[in-house]
């Protein structure tokens, strides 16, 4: 856990959970990567305005695991977001998102692949930012893009 106010550039190996708490910054190249492990929930959470500048990766190939990303409301990513589980966006991502599904959880209900007032923008970021090679040695993996409705 990153408590609040925290600035540096780190890399995080986590086997179960990151919390960013509000206003933390994550400085360029920062990276924040959840994979494999004995527990069965992974999860990365991104507090109101909480910032990386990197890559933040949630991975496992156990189907039974819960792999989950909570980017909160004014809460950013620069970089390369991956998550093998679901993305709950109410913040921002200026980069790329790779993920199985995106999911909307309200005091109401949880819904399957909303994104609620969340933003994707994959063409500002910056062009000496460098990218994780997250697809090396997965070429049988087919990805397409999202388009908007």
């Amino acid at each position: 856990m990153f408590e609040t106010g925290f600035q540096g550039s780190v890399q995080v190996l986590a086997e179960q959970l990151v919390v960013l708490n509000e206003d933390v910054i994550l400085k360029y190249p920062s990276g924040i990567l959840i994979n494999k492990g004995v527990s069965e929930k992974k999860e990365v959470r991104l507090k109101k305005n909480s910032k990386v500048l990197g890559a933040v990766v949630v991975y496992d190939q156990d189907k039974s695991a819960h792999k989950i990303i909570k980017i909160d409301k004014k809460a950013e990513v620069v970089g390369d977001v991956f998550c093998s589980g679901k993305i709950q966006l109410t913040g921002k991502i200026i980069g790329t998102v790779y993920t199985s599904s995106f999911y909307l959880k309200t005091e109401a209900s949880t819904y399957d692949n909303y994104i609620m007032n969340g933003m994707i923008d994959r063409k500002n970021l910056p062009n000496d930012f460098v990218r994780i090679p997250l697809f090396q040695h997965n070429h049988n993996r087919l990805y397409g893009a999202i388009k908007p409705m």
